[in-house]
């Protein structure tokens, strides 16, 4: 890495085009810029380790009470997940005086040009929500000293806070709520083996089941799709309870053993987590996911590492609050 911060004109004559090319690249005028130029600009800027700053910003770190924001989960799954947390993070923030910016950036796009967006100092520090494909990013946010937070994901570099809901916790509670009704049999319908919750959900279930000397019983759903693979899973096993990775496998699953003749919880018993709409329609048992309270604790935690804070005090679990509702019951 260099010891000075690269200029346009350095970065000109490593890709081979004039300071005005880069200059465009810079300002976010990629489509007057040839496929083969913009690569070549984007690679020499990674190399230098190029970062582009707005020049009223040039040589000073001043404050700009501006908060970062990158959502990196579907705004209309549910309705759920990404707008609540984003109520959080808009109601703390405000209520210190700080604007939210939201960055439009795609965890696909080259390095450099991300580089582009995140260390121009146009913010104070950021805040991600679920950052799956964000580590080199997440990494040069440390490198450069820029206070981070992670919503709802826990698998990120060494200097990045994080705040989470307590999915350990959240597991052994269902798993007891089922033993407490009279299940021995009970099986795990796990999320995505890549997702950083849906792992620790399923670490949290067998450890539970082998604690209480259960047999585990797990299967891996990675799209709604593969519910029909899991029904036919918990009956070739004569599973009686079943704790679900989220309300949407679990609601997906209840159709799906309704499909054969089953019913719940007269035949089997399922617990989801998040509390969704439907699930609370359906009268599935579950736990509320406090999106807010994970939007306000974040900014929270980022405040405090602004103000040089301990990153472990930042790191936060929070509690889920169960729902018992009438898709438990004993076993036949």
């Amino acid at each position: 890495m260099n010891m000075g911060r690269a200029s346009i004109r350095q970065v000109a004559e490593h890709a081979g085009v004039s300071p005005m090319t880069v200059s465009r690249m810079v300002r976010g005028q990629h489509e007057s810029v040839s496929p083969d130029k913009r690569q070549r600009v984007l690679s020499s800027m990674q190399e230098l380790d190029y970062v582009p700053v707005r020049p009223a910003l040039q040589n000073r770190r001043s404050k700009t009470n501006v908060i970062g924001l990158v959502v990196d989960v579907n705004f209309t799954y549910k309705g759920l997940v990404a707008p609540h947390t984003f109520d959080g993070i808009r109601e703390a923030a405000f209520a210190a005086n700080y604007d939210v910016l939201m960055l439009h950036s795609s965890p696909h796009s080259p390095l450099g040009q991300q580089k582009m967006q995140f260390l121009d100092r146009r913010c104070d520090g950021f805040i991600f929500v679920s950052p799956k494909e964000r580590r080199e990013v997440l990494e040069n946010l440390v490198q450069h000293d820029f206070p981070t937070v992670s919503c709802y994901s826990t698998d990120v570099p060494e200097g990045i806070a994080w705040v989470t809901p307590d999915n350990t916790g959240t597991i052994q509670r269902s798993v007891q709520a089922l033993i407490e009704a009279g299940h021995q049999r009970i099986a795990h319908i796990a999320g995505p083996h890549h997702h950083s919750t849906a792992v620790e959900r399923r670490k949290a279930y067998l450890n539970t089941m082998l604690d209480a000397g259960l047999k585990p019983l797990g299967f891996e759903m990675n799209v709604p799709d593969d519910g029909e693979q899991a029904a036919n899973f918990l009956l070739d096993h004569q599973a009686t309870g079943i704790v679900c990775y989220n309300d949407h496998w679990a609601l997906n699953l209840w159709q799906r053993l309704e499909e054969r003749g089953l019913h719940i919880p007269q035949d089997i018993s399922i617990i989801g987590v998040d509390n969704t709409p439907d699930a609370e329609k359906r009268g599935l048992s579950t736990f509320i996911n406090p999106y807010e309270e994970i939007g306000r604790t974040a900014v929270q935690s980022l405040f405090t590492l602004l103000d040089g804070g301990d990153l472990d005090e930042c790191c936060r679990t929070i509690k889920l609050e169960m729902v018992a509702r009438h898709s438990v019951g004993p076993p036949r």
